[in-house]
Parts: structure tokens; sequence; C-alpha cells
């Protein structure tokens, strides 16, 4: 039922959408529509292509600016079918951007959009509802790392201030309409559609028959009141009047050309931009923007690093601690680890994976399991076992290093209880 929604809300109303991006939102739909050998945009390799969750967690740095994701396609509402398809709705964004707003804490916000746009309706009012916000004290920048696109560009024009990274793209500001015609295909197949109905427009645009001129007429006055919509609206939050606006035909920019268009003020990284509103709202800097993967979604987390301002010792010092928390939490799991059955067998595997932060003891059981069992000991029990290594010392025995395995495991539970 939310690939249906899915549908009905694609064909025949305007998008504020990249062509390339429409191009394989259309072949993945099309085969729901009937027409399974549709080939018209080979794009899409593959379903994941449409069902990848994106990084989409806010953060807020110690500057005090929380940082917004607008990853993927932009759709009106539709939070059930944003988390199934890789899409992201306008009222989810405004309700994020309106919480963070109120947080004492929130000095800004930072819009960190990767977008090829979407659906033409609620993409203005959360461009409007950017606007006011503005106007009410918090800056809001915006930055295309590394596509903003149709709707997500007019989103990132409705910041206070707008970057692209250096192998960005922004711009297409334009609008587009699909209608698809399966009549031939279902004719193919000996499927008949029949519409019972009442008022003369009711089924326009239905694609089980040809467009009509009438239709198509009335489908392009509702193009270009968006587009006429789109333009104003770029022409009122960027430096660019509107006949300028209308000149770049929906290109797509690159990030030195959209810069000297005026689409955006500035071409810098991610982390540049951070550091330089950070400093604009005069609370501390430096803050690093890591991606890192788990299993279960994408997260992005701001990582503090040193100041200006603060003494290399400081630095070093804070470093150390934030270390010394991060082996506490972590030398327990690490001993699990170590202390699981068959790791005995496989210590050169079971070493490796206690070193990992990502792997967790469940998984890692699974991944020994599965393991074949090691010959001639890993890495760590060669070495304790070296008579070469401590002055002639053979090492520990086999029974003693099992001890110790049993004795970290010991330990590992103890400090998972804390």
């Amino acid at each position: 039922m939310l690939l249906e929604q899915h549908i009905a809300r694609y064909f025949n109303c305007p998008l504020l959408v990249e062509e390339r991006y429409a191009q394989i939102v259309t072949s993945a739909l099309a085969p729901r529509l009937g027409v399974a050998s549709f080939q018209h945009a080979p794009l899409l390799a593959n379903s994941e292509t449409m069902v990848a969750r994106p990084a989409r967690m806010p953060t807020l740095t110690e500057g005090g600016v929380m940082i917004v994701p607008v990853v993927g396609g932009l759709i009106h509402r539709g939070d059930q079918l944003d988390a199934m398809s890789g899409a992201q709705s306008y009222t989810h964004l405004n309700n994020v951007i309106m919480r963070a707003l109120r947080m004492d804490e929130v000095k800004g916000i930072l819009l960190d959009i990767d977008s090829p746009g979407g659906e033409a309706g609620g993409c203005f009012e959360l461009a409007d509802s950017l606007l006011d916000a503005r106007r009410g004290g918090k800056p809001i920048w915006g930055i295309a790392n590394t596509q903003a696109c149709s709707a997500a560009y007019l989103i990132l024009a409705s910041c206070t201030k707008a970057f692209v990274t250096q192998s960005g793209h922004a711009g297409s500001i334009g609008v587009c309409l699909l209608h698809m015609d399966i009549s031939k295909a279902m004719q193919q197949a000996g499927v008949a559609a029949t519409f019972v109905y009442a008022g003369a427009h009711k089924i326009d645009g239905n694609p089980f028959e040809k467009l009509s001129k009438e239709v198509k007429a009335d489908l392009q006055a509702s193009i270009d009141a968006s587009y006429t919509l789109f333009v104003d609206a770029v022409a009122e939050r960027r430096p660019m009047k509107a006949d300028a606006v209308r000149a770049t035909e929906a290109r797509v920019y690159r990030a030195e050309e959209a810069a000297s268009l005026g689409l955006v003020d500035g071409v810098q990284s991610l982390e540049a931009t951070l550091l330089a509103f950070e400093k604009k709202l005069g609370g501390p800097t430096g803050t690093r923007i890591t991606h890192h993967q788990s299993d279960e979604e994408n997260m992005t987390t701001a990582v503090p690093t040193a100041a200006p301002g603060i003494s290399p010792e400081a630095h070093a010092q804070a470093v150390a601690e934030a270390r010394e928390l991060g082996r506490k939490d972590g030398r327990g799991e690490a001993a699990k680890i170590l202390g699981l059955p068959g790791a005995d067998k496989r210590p050169k595997m079971a070493t490796m994976l206690a070193g990992d932060p990502d792997i967790s003891p469940d998984k890692a059981e699974k991944l020994l399991a599965a393991s074949p069992e090691e010959t001639g000991g890993g890495k760590l029990d060669r070495l304790l076992s070296d008579p070469k290594v401590g002055g002639g010392d053979p090492g520990p025995t086999a029974d003693v290093r099992e001890a110790r395995r049993k004795e970290l495991a010991a330990i590992g539970a103890q400090i998972s209880k804390r």
C-alpha cells in the first residue's frame, strides 16, 4: 500500500527533482504499473538504490550547532514511506528544525544536504518556514554535501548562508511532470481498463490512455505556475533577479559555477563550514565531523578537536582522558570476546575481533563459530610462547593462557554490571 501511495504522488503532479533521479524512480515504479519490461531508465541497477536508509540523525556540537541531515528524495508527509524507501519528508524535517530552534543549547542550525529534490507539494511550505525561522534570531546555514538540486536547492537557498562542497552540485531550478501511457503494454498483455466516472475531468491524466491535448495543456499550466513560484522564491532568497534564475534553464551547476552565479555563497567543506559557523556564533570551535556505518544504520557524529586558544597540553590531557574512558568502556567487551567459547581454538581471529570496537560479543561469537580452528596459534600466542621474547622466558603455558582468558571474561562480566 505504501508503494502505491508513492506511485500516486509521483505521476501527474509537479516535481522539483533532478532529471537523473526522476529516471531512477521511474524505473523502480514502472513495473508496479504493469510495465515489467520497462527499460527507459536503466540507471537503477538494483532496488537497493531506492530502499537504502540515509543518515539522518541530528547532531549537536559543543559549539551549539545542530547539524540536521537532509538526505535522499523529498516528499510531503509520508513518514512511514520515508523509513522504507530512503525518502525524507518535509514535515519531519520541519518538525526537527522547529524543535531544535526551541532548544536553549542550540545557537544555530546547519543543514547538511545531499538530495536530488522531490515533490513540489510541501517544499514551498518548508522553505517559507525556514525563512520565518531565520527572522526569529537563530541563524540557519546550509551546505550542498554533495548535492542540492531542485527542491533541495530551494531548501539550501532558504538558509541564511549557503555553501557547496568542492565536488558538489547545485541548481536544477525547474519543474517536471511525468505522465505514463501504458495502454499499448496493456493491449499486448490482453488487459483492458474501464473507468466508470462522473465529471468530465475526473480521469484526466490516467495512465491507461494517451494524454489528450487539452489535458496536456492543463498539466502544462500547473507546471508553469509551480515554476514561477520556484523562480520567484529563489530570487527572493538569493542575490539574483528572476530573469537570471530563469536563464539557468534548470541546469545543474558544479561548485565553482554555482558560486559564480550567486546560487551559493562559497565553496568549502562541511568541516570548514561548521568551523566558520561556530566561530560566528561565538562558541567553542574545532568540531570535526566523522561518518561511520554500523550494522543497523548510518550515523553522523560530531567529534571535538583542539580548538584555537587551547594549549597543546590541555588538549593532550583531554584526549588522554577521553581515550581512558573509551578504554574502560571497550575493555569489558574485549574481555568478553577473548573469553568466548572457541576463542582458544581461534586466538588470532579472537584477538582481531576484540580489537575492533564495532564488533559486539554476540557478533564475535557467531564469527568465531563459523570460522575454522587455527593451526599454530594466533599472533598473540606465538609472541607469548616465543623464547626470544622476555629474555628467554618461554612464556605462559596453554593452561595459564586459558586461565587468563577466563579471568578477563570474569572482569568483563563485572564491568558490564556497573
